[in-house]
């Protein structure tokens, strides 16, 4: 993915609500939204409230979001707010106690084959200082027994923006997926002077993809992994046949043990020891390219250590 580099800048690390001997690395998802422009950098705006610790960022859009506003909720939902771009949408609701977040994007309007990603991550205070800080803790990988990753998500939509295919089909997909972003420090182990970063991607679903089969997406740096939910048969309340339109369904696994296998087993250069790796980072969202879109809605989202 195109944004990998700049996403990069921004590792942060995402925690949740594990018992009083795990350790939370982040404020919880309930805290609100800033919003990120289009062309980054270390400003944020238009909050959903004073105390936000996460954002919205666009990668490739033409426009910026306009400001969160609050509107009419349905029935059910309270603390409703909107904010849009002529490409991509976030709307943010409160239901039952819990905060929900639903981050769509349309590519009607941009070139076939050019990236367009509408995505959420905690924010982080050396990216974006003088904001409240979402960062509690950077666990190191090898000193963990766990690493518990949990999320809700309901894909809303995935199709053609509007109702016909106007790209090739190889330049018209989308996807919904879940990330971390894993560290190894400057001239730690072999890292090299500059350090390694690895973006490691778990999709939920695919549009107009065949059927993959995990593999390093990127390999150099920063590196990137492609995984998919059938690595975690164990886990999760999420139908075997994929996350479900319109249906709320819940990730909820220890991913060390994958971490493990994937950074122990490189071959492309990426630093296989595991105690040279810190948890940097996380983010979620929607991707596509060509003329489609893409909606998912996200809730209870936590990663937490056990050491």
């Amino acid at each position: 993915m195109r944004f990998l580099k700049r996403f990069a800048l921004a590792a942060v690390v995402l925690g949740g609500n594990g018992a009083q001997s795990d350790t939370v690395v982040v404020a919880p998802f309930s805290t609100g939204f800033y919003l990120l422009p289009a062309a980054g950098g270390s400003k944020l705006y238009g909050p959903t409230g004073p105390g936000a610790t996460w954002f919205n960022a666009q990668w490739n859009s033409p426009a910026d979001y306009a400001n969160y506003k609050p509107f009419k909720c349905p029935a059910a939902r309270t603390e409703c707010y909107t904010a849009r771009s002529p490409n991509e949408r976030a709307e943010a609701y409160t239901v039952g106690g819990v905060q929900h977040i639903v981050l769509g994007e349309r590519g009607s309007n941009i070139a076939c084959g050019t990236e367009l990603d509408n995505l959420l991550a905690p924010v982080n205070s050396a990216r974006f200082p003088g904001y409240p800080a979402a960062v509690v803790s950077r666990p190191n990988l090898g000193a963990l027994a766990k690493l518990n990753v949990k999320f809700t998500v309901a894909p809303l939509f995935d199709g053609y923006a509007e109702g016909v295919a106007t790209c090739s089909s190889a330049l018209t997909k989308g996807s919904v997926f879940f990330a971390l972003t894993l560290s190894c420090p400057p001239k730690q182990g072999s890292c090299g002077v500059s350090g390694q970063t690895l973006f490691y991607e778990l999709f939920i679903r695919l549009f107009n993809q065949p059927a993959f089969s995990p593999a390093f997406f990127a390999n150099s740096n920063p590196f990137g992994f492609h995984d998919a939910l059938d690595q975690f048969p164990r886990c999760g309340s999420w139908p075997r046949t994929g996350f479900q339109y319109s249906v709320p369904s819940t990730f909820s696994c220890d991913v060390l043990p994958r971490l493990k296998k994937i950074i122990s087993t490189a071959s492309n250069g990426l630093d296989r020891v595991l105690k040279d790796w810190n948890v940097g980072s996380a983010y979620m969202g929607n991707v596509l390219y060509g003329h489609v879109r893409v909606e998912s809605d996200w809730s209870d989202v936590s990663v937490y250590s056990v050491p």
